[in-house]
């Protein structure tokens, strides 16, 4: 077997992030477009966000999400108006306001997300018995070298 140079290894690898990364970026705002209306793409990134921290101060969320605060502000309105997120106040620290996500908004999230998953298990059966197997052993060693992101 012929050595394989860490360059050209490195430049595929970036290359295949890059191609993955824009396919399931596209496969999430179809899942999100064809199948939720309740909520747009940008309102389903502040809902992810919101899961991955809550509760999250607004200002946090603000960052995280890389929009100003007055923009989240009206994005959020509307996401407490559909029953999708909750505001309240921080016990420590009353000037604080710290969001979390409804049952609702979970739910729309766990519904877009299987969908997603759906997506992803539809290109995973074009593969070869031992093609998956191989695929799921490098997927677990890459998620080893890049668990600490």
């Amino acid at each position: 077997m012929t050595s394989i140079d860490d360059r050209k290894l490195a430049r595929l690898w970036d290359a295949f992030f890059q191609k993955a990364g824009r396919w399931l970026k596209h496969q999430y705002q179809q899942q999100i477009q064809e199948n939720c209306d309740e909520v747009t793409a940008a309102q389903y990134r502040v809902l992810f966000l919101i899961y991955q921290k809550e509760p999250c101060r607004m200002s946090d969320l603000s960052k995280e999400a890389m929009v100003g605060t007055s923009s989240l502000t009206i994005m959020l309105n509307k996401l407490v108006e559909e029953g999708l997120v909750e505001r309240q106040s921080s016990a420590k620290d009353r000037r604080v306001i710290l969001v979390k996500l409804t049952d609702q908004g979970k739910a729309i999230l766990q519904d877009v997300h299987r969908r997603y998953l759906s997506a992803i298990e539809e290109k995973v059966a074009l593969l070869e018995p031992e093609q998956k197997k191989t695929l799921h052993d490098l997927l677990k060693e890459v998620n080893e070298i890049v668990k600490e992101l």
